[in-house]
């Protein structure tokens, strides 16, 4: 019998809601304040994140794990990332892009097929790689957050925040964390997908912050949510993909220490543009 992910997510919520009162607490509240106004002051990082789908079929279980080392300056935005694919534990694939802000534009270098191709993108094509954006989600639209214990990461001793981002914020996450970029062999459209993704209703999320505030970790496990999703395109017919897991980890350190950088000459000099890169490829 399949079960509807909203059935599912009700589940879930009613499970939430018996093992506590899902009211902030004021320790939550008082941190995610401090990180807010820390997190404010900071203009360059770097970040480290990692999207992970493991999908089981036909008893084999197929992994593809996607790493990025990120540097990046907020204002005027710049991004340099080094991006590692792995599929079953063996690299299947390395590039790197550059991203700088050009007045309205975003200029984007990125290595394709052996060459350095360069496109005129906007800032919702490479949302992906804005951390600030996303840091703002997380730390000023979560709900229901509680104090979830003590970590520590990278050597740094942190407090664990739990809660759910829901209605915009949680759709806007979805849409900019780059978790799409892993949903590739499913066999459903990322339109479908998402339609399916977003009436799940809440996304439960996780903050790891330092004492003096800074957002030192965020991730979401959507492992259920994926599974449910898949179920429900499946309509009458019988889904043979179990999802094993679907996770976005995101790392932050090196505050205010990224010195400011140019795209190096010799990318820029010799890149091909985007159109001309695809008529090269037909």
């Amino acid at each position: 019998m399949l079960i509807s992910g909203k059935i599912i997510t009700g589940i879930l919520t009613a499970a939430v809601m018996a093992a506590g009162s899902r009211t902030p607490t004021p320790d939550a509240e008082a941190l995610l304040q401090k990180a807010n106004g820390t997190m404010s002051q900071v203009e360059s990082m770097s970040v480290t994140t990692e999207r992970q789908m493991d999908v089981a079929f036909d008893g084999e279980i197929t992994s593809t794990i996607i790493q990025s080392e990120i540097d990046t300056i907020a204002k005027p935005f710049k991004a340099n990332v080094d991006v590692v694919v792995i599929r079953n534990g063996e690299v299947a694939q390395r590039y790197g892009t550059y991203a700088v802000e050009n007045g309205e534009d975003i200029d984007t270098y990125s290595e394709m097929e052996g060459k350095w191709v360069h496109e005129a993108e906007t800032m919702a094509d490479i949302s992906q790689y804005n951390i600030w954006m996303q840091k703002d989600l997380f730390l000023n639209h979560l709900s229901f957050f509680v104090v979830d214990g003590t970590e520590e990461i990278n050597g740094i001793q942190t407090t664990k925040i739990s809660g759910v981002l829901t209605g915009e914020a949680m759709e806007k996450v979805l849409e900019t964390s780059g978790i799409d970029l892993i949903f590739g062999g499913l066999g459903w459209s990322l339109d479908e997908l998402y339609t399916e993704l977003k009436d799940m209703g809440e996304l439960p999320v996780s903050l790891w912050i330092s004492p003096d505030g800074y957002l030192i970790c965020y991730e979401f496990d959507m492992t259920d949510r994926m599974q449910a999703a898949l179920d429900n395109l499946s309509g009458t017919e019988e889904n043979f993909q179990t999802i094993v897991k679907t996770k976005l980890r995101v790392t932050c350190s090196n505050f205010n220490e990224i010195s400011d950088f140019e795209i190096p000459k010799e990318i820029t000099s010799g890149a091909v543009e985007f159109e001309e890169f695809c008529q090269e490829m037909i």
